[in-house]
């Protein structure tokens, strides 16, 4: 489905589940409700694979506006005043969202940008937490906040849907970062952050090149004072794939009388 239309059926199916379709699941209204609903979620998850990060944050604005709109016309303004205020924050993040696409996408600029920015204000892999990563934290925070709530799976799932594309819309952004700086993409880790390595070998395969020169020299001076040797498994994990800028030395065990007299 071409851009454009995506965008025209999503409010169309906003439009159409704030049409009054209520009831419970198994009357004629609350079929239409559920039938609603769930193409609004078929389009998010369009929206999610299409890669475009334009799109991306444009349904997203769209989501926030329609909300607001939806509140201007409540009966109860006192009760809703809380949540007017926190789509109104958020679609300003959108609006800054989208200003920060238009100057990553000048990468000369970009670049000179980053000149004035602070360790504090990038993330490990040296790039800008820029508006638009601000955007995006501050939405999924937002989302979350409304998960809280008691809400039906089905609107629930629509949720959960937006926050995926916004990670989807960060992952490609970071792309346009990286372009923008000419920054190459991070070498995918063994193992993933938070995943616990179960064997020596495993934490070994998972460091950078220096740190493993570093556990390297640390085992080796270990294994010279117990008199023991490194297994053949970890000393050509400790080398790793990088044979050669790697030094490792794997020292044989002592025997008595070598070096000093055996006590």
């Amino acid at each position: 489905m071409a851009k454009r239309d995506l965008k025209t059926e999503y409010i169309y199916s906003l439009i159409g589940n704030s049409a009054g379709h209520k009831g419970t699941l198994a009357s004629r209204e609350g079929v239409l409700e559920e039938k609603g609903l769930n193409r609004t979620l078929s389009l998010l998850k369009q929206t999610g694979a299409s890669g475009d990060v334009d799109l991306i944050v444009d349904i997203e604005r769209v989501s926030l506006e329609y909300r607001l709109n939806t509140l201007n016309f409540s009966t109860a303004p006192d009760r809703d005043r809380q949540e007017k205020s926190s789509l109104k924050a958020g679609i300003q993040r959108t609006e800054e969202a989208v200003e920060a696409l238009k100057g990553v996408r000048k990468g000369s600029a970009y670049k000179t940008r980053l000149l004035t920015t602070t360790r504090k204000e990038l993330d490990k892999d040296g790039l800008p937490k820029d508006s638009f990563r601000t955007f995006v934290t501050g939405q999924i925070a937002s989302i979350n906040n409304q998960l809280r709530s008691s809400i039906d799976p089905t609107k629930k799932d629509i949720l959960e849907q937006r926050i995926e594309n916004l990670r989807t819309a960060e992952t490609l952004y970071k792309g346009l970062q990286r372009q923008a700086l000419s920054r190459a993409e991070p070498k995918p880790m063994a193992h993933k952050p938070n995943e616990r390595c179960e064997t020596l070998g495993d934490f070994i395969q998972s460091l950078s090149p220096s740190n493993r020169a570093t556990v390297a020299r640390m085992l080796s001076e270990r294994a010279a004072s117990r008199n023991e040797i490194i297994p053949d498994d970890i000393a050509a994990k400790l080398k790793g794939p990088e044979k050669g800028k790697i030094q490792t030395t794997i020292p044989a065990p002592k025997k008595p009388g070598d070096g000093e007299r055996s006590r």
